[in-house]
């Protein structure tokens, strides 16, 4: 009873601490990919657009591309939308809940699995105010980790019932109806543990590592609860346990065949193998990277400058290669000492993989967000040192020592807790976002772009255009740095400059439809018709359905009089927008410009019954 009084305790004060430190991200705004993701997807407000996150991938109706299939990620958004409309505070609460939810679940497998009390708190607790989870919780878009978290903690809790009712079954003398009961909840342990592997799955890609992890415990459960020592030769396939395992197995293969039918490709996309070979030797400082950030998470800001390691020959290669050996030996040491310290590396080790491709074979740096599961078993590893430490100081009689590591903890937990909150106020809107980025990055071409982007949305041209140009210093290269310089001076009314900027897109060897319709209108501005004509029609032949090139090339046409290429453009933009009122005005003037009054009237009439806008109507009218 006692017991269950100080578990209920530690639940207690964990849920304290979870909501009172992270309850300030409630009042965060929309940043980054939450906008598009959440706000402007029409696939995450609608039930009927269901059955399409398990049959497309989770970018539908957001990006063209992207390499993403989490169904489970699709429904918590649309039952957030559901609970709370457009509301970000709503979705803030989501992700706290989710956090707490995955908090608690944590507590309850360490202490199930290594019978402690002090494991599981120590654990727990480091877990809970960890900093380098902010991104996770404060970040809407980034809610996948958490969730996954969920049901992977579901799946190893009941595995650790199904291997305590196996264990049970296995010694009983006795048969009947205690037996049968027995042997009914074990299959009912296995199976939960096998639907949670599966929603796992169906959340983040990175939950293909969890039969590995599931494995690794079995082999902790036999010689902590069993007192037997197997290898894992006996462990995998003795007593039929190999049948125990492939259901998992089956399932992992199952969901890439369907995913890669979702996607269009299995695993890689479009990205070329041989990439892995160019950048296999960043891998150990990844996780060197990771473990470091884990353990001292400062400094924490978005968008890490992703790891640069020119060949084998450099130095942080062989050193990140060097930690990697004494911290996979360490693990194998501790498998026969310390059982816990050697499962927790191995669960950090194992949940590194996935994310390993993710940096190893893209541009992205090693972002907090990628740290949330790992870092449970760090959590464990140093849960597993405190318990040993104090017991060895008990044992030895150095009560100074032991009330020693009682003050660390303490003292860390508070800093973590207060560093967690802080953290928490970066997210509070993306102005404040990217401020804390330049702390660390001061020449990031990212963030000068992004922070540009947010005050030309806000219509604040003269910061937008510092940021742009801050950015084309950093990174002359950039098509886009140029593309958005030039929107900022034509907003402002600078159009030579704005065309030049547009010339240096395409100089870049960019042509996209938005640089050549913008070119296109300035050169009208300019009364320079041949050029414009010229960069509109090139728009056309990159986007014929793009409708406002349609629409200022046939302005443009008219201006030169050429009725029939004019009559032509507005025909064509009326395919694109079925009764399109500008369309309708416009070919009402070339008809009354070629003295056809009576069709000129009948498109008048038209505009004036499709237009919906009353200061166009007052004007023409």
């Amino acid at each position: 009873m006692e017991l269950f009084h100080q578990v209920r305790f530690h639940l207690f004060v964990l849920s304290i601490l979870v909501v009172g430190l992270n309850l300030n991200t409630v009042g965060n705004h929309y940043v980054l990919d939450d906008r598009k993701v959440i706000v402007e997807n029409p696939h995450f407000k609608d039930t009927s657009f269901i059955s399409t996150y398990f049959t497309k991938g989770f970018c539908e109706g957001i990006f063209s591309k992207c390499a993403y299939y989490r169904p489970f990620v699709a429904l918590s958004y649309l039952a957030d939308y559901r609970l709370w409309g457009n509301n970000f505070r709503g979705f803030h609460l989501t992700n706290v809940f989710i956090h707490l939810t995955v908090v608690l679940l944590f507590y309850c497998f360490v202490f199930l699995a290594f019978q402690s009390k002090t494991i599981a708190w120590v654990s727990a607790l480091l877990f809970a105010v960890h900093p380098i989870h902010t991104e996770s919780v404060a970040w809407l878009a980034a809610r996948t980790d958490p969730l996954a978290a969920v049901f992977i903690l579901g799946s190893m809790i009941f595995f650790h019932f199904y291997l305590e009712r196996d264990a049970s079954r296995s010694q009983s003398p006795w048969e009947g109806q205690r037996g049968f009961l027995q042997s009914h909840q074990k299959s009912a342990f296995y199976i939960l543990s096998l639907i949670f592997f599966v929603f796992a799955l169906l959340t983040k890609e990175i939950s293909i590592f969890l039969p590995v992890l599931l494995l690794g415990y079995a082999y902790v459960f036999n010689c902590l609860h069993q007192k037997k020592r197997l290898t894992i030769k006996h462990l995998f396939l003795s007593g039929g346990r190999f049948f125990y395992y492939l259901p998992f197995a089956v399932f992992v293969f199952l969901y890439f065949i369907i995913r890669g039918k979702a996607l269009g490709y299995l695993i890689l996309g479009e990205e070329p193998a041989d990439i892995f070979w160019e950048r296999w030797f960043l891998i150990p400082y990844v996780i060197w990277e990771y473990f470091y950030r884990i353990l001292v998470p400062y400094p924490l800001f978005i968008f890490r400058p992703s790891p640069v390691i020119d060949s084998v020959g450099d130095v942080r290669f062989w050193g990140s290669c060097l930690f990697l050996i004494i911290f996979i030996s360490l693990g194998m040491l501790s498998r026969k000492t310390r059982l816990g310290i050697g499962f927790g590396m191995l669960w950090f080790l194992i949940s590194m993989v996935p994310f390993l491709f993710i940096v190893v074979f893209s541009d992205l740096g090693p972002d907090e967000r990628f740290a949330y599961i790992p870092s449970m078993g760090y959590a464990i590893v140093i849960g597993c040192f405190y318990q040993w430490g104090r017991t060895s100081m008990k044992v030895q009689g150095k009560r100074w020592m032991h009330h020693g590591m009682n003050g660390l903890l303490v003292i860390t937990v508070i800093l973590f807790g207060v560093f967690t909150s802080v953290r928490n106020q970066d997210w509070k809107d993306e102005i404040v976002l990217w401020d804390g980025h330049y702390r660390w990055v001061p020449n990031s071409p990212v963030g000068h772009n992004n922070l540009g982007l947010i005050y030309l949305e806000r219509g604040e041209l003269g910061l937008a255009l510092s940021e742009y140009r801050k950015h084309v210093g950093f990174f002359p290269e950039s098509s886009s740095g140029y593309y958005h310089l030039g929107l900022v001076y034509q907003q402002m009314g600078d159009l030579e400059k704005a065309a030049k900027a547009y010339h240096r897109v395409l100089e870049l060897g960019v042509g996209d439809r938005f640089t050549l319709y913008n070119l296109g209108l300035i050169y009208k501005e300019f009364k320079k018709l041949d050029k414009a004509s010229h960069f509109l029609r090139m728009s056309i032949v990159i986007d014929p359905q793009y409708y406002w090139s349609r629409l200022a090339l046939g302005e443009v046409l008219f201006d030169s009089e050429d009725w029939a290429g004019a009559f032509e453009q507005y025909e064509a933009a009326l395919t694109l927008r079925e009764n399109d009122p500008i369309s309708h005005l416009q070919l009402s003037r070339i008809y009354q410009e070629l003295g056809d009054q009576e069709k000129s009237m009948f498109h008048y009439k038209l505009f004036l019954q499709n237009s919906k806008n009353a200061k166009i109507k007052k004007s023409e009218g």
